[in-house]
C-alpha cells in the first residue's frame, strides 16, 4: 500500500473563534449569540426573535414590541403581544 492511500493518524479538525467586534466593530452582536447566553426565563430567546421578526415584518426598526398578560393589541407606536 502506498503512504497516500493510508489513513491519517488523526484527524484534522479545529475551531477559530473570532470575536464580533473583530469582523464588524460597528455592528451590534448577533441574535444568535444573544440566544447562547445563559438567562433565567428560557421563554425569552424566542421574545427576542418573535420580536426582531415582527419589527421587520413592519419595516419599522423602532416599533416597540411588549409581552404582556393583557390582551393583544396594536398602537401607532408598538404592538403588544400575549
Amino acid at each position: 500500500m502506498c503512504a497516500a492511500a493510508q489513513p491519517a493518524a488523526e484527524p484534522l479538525a479545529f475551531i477559530v473563534r473570532i470575536p464580533h467586534a473583530t469582523l464588524a466593530p460597528n455592528l451590534r452582536q448577533c441574535s444568535i449569540c444573544d440566544m447562547s447566553k445563559p438567562n433565567d426565563n428560557p421563554a425569552d430567546p424566542f421574545k427576542k426573535a418573535l420580536a426582531d421578526a415582527t419589527r421587520t415584518m413592519a419595516d419599522d426598526a423602532e416599533m416597540t414590541v411588549t409581552y404582556s398578560v393583557d390582551p393583544a393589541g396594536m398602537t401607532k407606536d408598538g404592538i403588544r403581544l400575549p
